[in-house]
């Protein structure tokens, strides 16, 4: 019983937090919509507005893996899809540098067969 009086008491924390998220938001707009805002009193407003948005994203987080923890008997493993993107990203790096080094290679190839060519050519003349 114990539990479920913090859990909603955290619940209740994070309405507040809610709210007062909407109030930094509305006052940073409120600013902006004067004739000559502040841009102190919007770069402030809308600091608080990110940090309180993080602050819910972080207790809404560990709610939903506790809640999906209790219905499973399993922890929450989370998302992994910031983790597969960064794969890709760094694969797709990989083939562009790789495609890069060999456009190197035939590069130097080349001039390396030509120098050689010239060198022999010259040999032959004198």
């Amino acid at each position: 019983m114990d539990v479920t009086i913090g859990k909603i008491e955290k619940l209740n924390s994070i309405e507040t937090k809610i709210a007062e998220m909407l109030a930094n938001i509305a006052a940073s707009v409120k600013e902006l919509s004067k004739d000559n805002p502040s841009l102190e009193v919007v770069e402030e407003k809308t600091k608080q507005f990110l940090t309180t948005l993080e602050q819910i994203d972080y207790s809404l987080s560990e709610e939903i893996a506790y809640l999906s923890e209790v219905s499973t008997m399993h922890p929450h493993v989370g998302s992994i899809y910031g983790e597969e993107k960064d794969y890709e990203l760094t694969c797709q790096q990989v083939v562009l540098a790789k495609e890069k080094l060999n456009r190197l290679l035939n590069s130097f190839t080349k001039q390396s067969a030509m120098s050689n060519r010239d060198s022999q050519s010259m040999s032959f003349v004198t």
